[in-house]
């Protein structure tokens, strides 16, 4: 398998001369020993015709069968198996590598088959032992692995992703509060508060500059409070130019926060504000006392448990428990009380499988900071001489964006057959349910609008208590 050559010393009447014989493993009539090139002291070097003196083994197969082992591993190694007529089963193999594995295969001219394992292990030592030529699946490069295996180029940044559940609408009776942000509620509470004072203030004082007529403190309450609820004054006002002034600027202010907190209001009441959702791991931390990882996952915990490592990722370590099958994990991540960790695509692809609604929505998420950039690449032999063959047609590949391209072809077509699985269901429980899921218009009902309804049963309370205690105060004087 090595480039290797080997010297035969020839005597003959005419001399001696050196024979160069290299062997090949893949040649027309299967593997071969070939001479290159002869030496003698007289002519030196001589070519064989149309030879080299390193002749590459690997641009051609013709046709022979390689070992490569791996595991299902969506999208990128999906193992589907088809059954004959005859009653005999056979594996294909689809995916974003098996995909990429058959496009180098066409042009190197192999074919492949999968040796049979049992755990990720089993597939990196088949490989150590050389009794796989790769497995064409990716791995992220660390350390410990690189003790085993080599790696082929680096075409994918594998980082394992948080999936978690979407964070619930917040309770309806906050939507009062939702058009406006925080720092304009409180600028506002400070204007209506400042300037109500500064009124008083001249009104109280006026006489001194002639203010007239005088207004009473509970009447400027009213009248700022009012006109801010778009209200008319029911009290005269003072007739000086700054008061008019002052009042004026007080009505536009009043109209604008008025205008601009009704738009939103319908906004916020007609489309659901989402509440925030965890993004960092810092945020998955906080939000999440377990996250759950299958059984590969003790490698990057121990990794994470490191002395060196960041405190962030000590944090996860600390939370991180492994040994949960995917589909499990992500059934246990829809509770809302623990988070799930895996491979972006491998968690997108089973999320997209799985988990699509008929309407093409999910109640999953995946958390936009990857928790580890690590680069990744197939698992080969170590010094495997058919390497730069193998690298250069990945980066053909991925270059051209192909890699890209079935990545998105195989994620749509997760969707698509759980849409398809998921209206069907819909339509044996009934075309009433099928619908109300479907439809995405959604009518106003109690629950959007608690908020105006508690405020208007506090105010007739309010207002209730006001009147008894009015009329119980004039009897009693």
């Amino acid at each position: 398998m090595m480039n290797s050559h080997f010297l035969n010393l020839e005597r003959n009447m005419k001399g001696t001369k050196w024979s160069i014989y290299t062997g090949l493993p893949y040649s027309p009539r299967g593997k071969d020993v070939i001479k290159v090139a002869t030496w003698t002291t007289r002519r030196g070097l001589s070519l064989a015709k149309k030879g080299s003196l390193f002749p590459e083994k690997y641009d051609n197969y013709y046709g022979s069968t390689i070992n490569i082992t791996a595991l299902p591993f969506p999208p990128h190694w999906i193992v589907e198996e088809k059954q004959h007529p005859n009653g005999t089963i056979t594996e294909t193999y689809k995916g974003t590598d098996a995909y990429l594995l058959q496009s180098i295969a066409s042009v190197l001219n192999f074919t492949y088959q999968n040796v049979v394992v049992n755990t990720w292990l089993e597939c990196e030592e088949r490989v150590s032992e050389r009794v796989a030529f790769l497995s064409p699946v990716y791995y992220v490069i660390l350390p410990n692995r690189m003790e085993l295996h080599d790696y082929t180029f680096t075409y994918e940044f594998m980082s394992p992703a948080i999936c978690a559940l979407k964070p619930t609408v917040k309770p309806q009776w906050e939507s009062l509060y939702y058009p406006l942000t925080n720092e304009v509620w409180g600028f506002t509470l400070c204007v209506t508060i400042l300037v109500p004072i500064v009124f008083i203030l001249g009104n109280r004082f006026g006489y001194a500059f002639k203010f007239q007529p005088k207004v009473g403190d509970w009447a400027v309450s009213e009248i700022f409070i009012g006109t801010l609820l778009s209200q008319a004054p029911s009290s005269r006002l003072p007739e000086h130019n700054s008061i008019r002034v002052l009042v004026m600027a007080w009505l536009i202010f009043a109209f604008i926060i008025g205008a601009a907190y009704r738009g939103n209001l319908i906004a916020s009441l007609t489309l659901s504000k989402s509440p925030p959702r965890p993004e960092t791991i810092d945020e998955i931390n906080k939000a999440f006392d377990t996250v759950l990882m299958p059984p590969h996952g003790n490698e990057f915990k121990k990794f994470f448990e490191m002395p060196g490592s960041a405190k962030t990722f000590q944090e996860l370590a600390r939370r991180m428990v492994t040994g949960t099958k995917p589909l499990p994990g992500l059934q246990a991540a829809l509770t809302g009380k623990v988070a799930y960790m895996d491979g972006r695509r491998f968690a997108a692809h089973h999320i997209a499988q799985y988990f699509t609604n008929a309407d093409g929505s999910t109640k999953l998420y995946l958390a936009r900071e990857n928790v580890l950039a690590g680069m990744s690449a197939w698992a080969i032999p170590h010094d495997a001489p058919f390497q730069p063959q193998i690298d250069f047609l990945m980066m053909a590949a991925i270059a051209g964006g192909l890699y890209e391209k079935w990545n998105e072809d195989i994620l749509s077509e997760a969707r698509l057959e759980s849409q398809r699985r998921q209206k069907k269901i819909q339509e044996q429980t009934g075309p009433q349910e099928t619908r109300a899921s479907d439809s995405n218009v959604q009518p106003f009902t109690l629950v959007h609008m608690q908020g105006p309804f508690m405020l208007l049963i506090l105010g007739l309370l309010a207002s209730t208590l006001s009147f008894a205690g009015e009329i119980l105060a004039k009897k009693i004087m």
